[in-house]
C-alpha cells in the first residue's frame, strides 16, 4: 500500500466519526462553523480519489463519464444516509452538506482522477474552473469570519460599531438590516434596522466575545427618526438559557421608551446578572443580545450604534 493511499485512508478514518460526534454548538464562533463545513469537502475529495484510483480496480478502467455518474450516485446516496443517521445524535442534519459532499467528490474527480485526461482539455478546464468557483464560495465565509473575529478581538470591549461591512454577519433576526453611513456626512456608520408589524420584530447579536464579568455596564445608542416615541425591548441571555426551556423569567428583558432623536441607553451588568428569577446569569457565557418591538401598528426604523461594555 503506497504512502498516498495510507495518508488518504487515515484522513477518512479520522474524519468519519465527526459526521456524528462533536462539531459546533450554539455559542461556537463563525470560523469554527465554516471550517467544520469544509470537512465535508475534504472527506469526499479523499474518498472519491481512493475509490476511483485504489479501491475499485474495475472502476479505474471505466470511462470518465461512467466514473462521474457512478460517484455522483455514491456521494448522494451516502450523503443522504449520513444526514438521516445524524437524527438522534448531537449533530443536526443540514441539506447544504449534500452540496459540499458533491463539491468534494468533483474536486477528486476533476483534479486528481487519472481518467480526467479522457475528456477534452477545454472541457476539463471549464469543469475545473466551475469547481474552483464553488470551492471559493465555500472558503470565503471562513475567510470573512476570521477577519471579522480578529477585528472583534482588537476592538473589544466594543461589541459593534459598524465600521466594517463584515459586522453585519454577526446579526440575525426577523427585521431587515443594513449598515449605512451617517446622513450628516461624518465617517460614522450605523446599523439600520427596519422593524415590522409582526408580533415580534427585531435583531439579535450572536457572535461576539462572551466573557463580561470584568465589566460593569453595557451601553448603546439608538437613533429614532420618527416624530413619536415607542418602546423597544432589550433581551439578553446566557448559554444555559439558550440550551434550556428559554422561559421569559430566565433571561434579561427590559423595555425602553425611545424618544425622537438620539437615545443613549445603559444597562448595569448587575441587573443582567440577577435578571433570572431562579438563578444567577453566567455573565461569562452571554450568548445573545437582542433588540425587538412587539405588535407595532406601523413599521419602524431605528439606527443602532456603539454597542459596548464599560468598566
Amino acid at each position: 500500500m503506497n504512502t498516498t493511499k495510507l495518508i488518504l485512508l487515515a484522513v477518512l478514518i479520522f474524519l468519519f466519526p465527526f459526521f456524528f460526534w462533536g462539531g459546533p454548538v450554539y455559542s461556537s464562533s463563525r470560523s469554527l462553523i465554516h471550517f467544520w463545513n469544509i470537512g465535508h469537502i475534504i472527506f469526499f475529495a479523499a474518498a472519491t480519489y481512493l475509490i476511483v484510483v485504489h479501491f475499485q480496480a474495475s472502476l479505474s478502467t471505466k470511462s470518465f463519464g461512467f466514473q462521474f455518474f457512478w460517484m455522483l450516485f455514491f456521494v448522494l446516496f451516502s450523503g443522504i444516509a449520513i444526514e438521516i443517521a445524524q437524527y438522534g445524535t448531537d449533530r443536526l442534519p443540514d441539506p447544504d452538506d449534500l452540496l459540499r459532499n458533491v463539491i468534494g467528490s468533483f474536486t477528486g474527480l476533476f483534479f486528481f482522477s487519472p481518467s480526467r485526461k479522457m475528456i477534452g482539455k477545454s472541457l476539463l478546464r471549464i469543469l475545473q474552473f466551475l469547481v474552483l468557483i464553488l470551492l471559493v464560495l465555500e472558503v470565503l465565509p471562513l475567510a470573512a469570519a476570521l477577519v471579522d473575529e480578529a477585528d472583534q478581538k482588537r476592538k473589544f470591549p466594543v461589541l459593534a460599531d459598524f465600521e466594517s461591512p463584515l459586522e453585519i454577519t454577526r446579526w440575525s433576526g426577523s427585521a431587515e438590516i443594513e449598515i449605512v453611513p451617517d446622513a450628516q456626512g461624518s465617517l460614522n456608520h450605523y446599523l439600520k434596522i427596519k422593524l415590522g408589524t409582526s408580533e415580534y420584530s427585531g435583531v439579535f447579536l450572536k457572535f461576539f466575545p462572551h466573557e463580561w464579568s470584568e465589566f460593569r455596564k453595557l451601553t448603546f445608542t439608538i437613533f429614532n427618526p420618527a416624530p413619536d416615541s415607542f418602546y423597544l425591548t432589550c433581551r439578553i441571555h446566557d448559554r444555559q438559557h439558550a440550551l434550556g426551556r428559554q422561559e421569559h423569567s430566565d433571561r434579561f428583558n427590559r423595555s425602553y421608551l425611545l424618544e425622537p432623536g438620539m437615545n443613549t441607553l445603559t444597562i448595569a451588568l448587575e441587573d443582567i446578572l440577577h435578571a433570572p428569577e431562579a438563578r444567577t446569569m453566567n455573565v461569562d457565557e452571554i450568548s445573545s443580545v437582542g433588540f425587538f418591538v412587539t405588535r407595532q401598528t406601523k413599521p419602524r426604523i431605528i439606527y443602532l450604534d456603539d454597542l459596548k461594555l464599560i468598566q
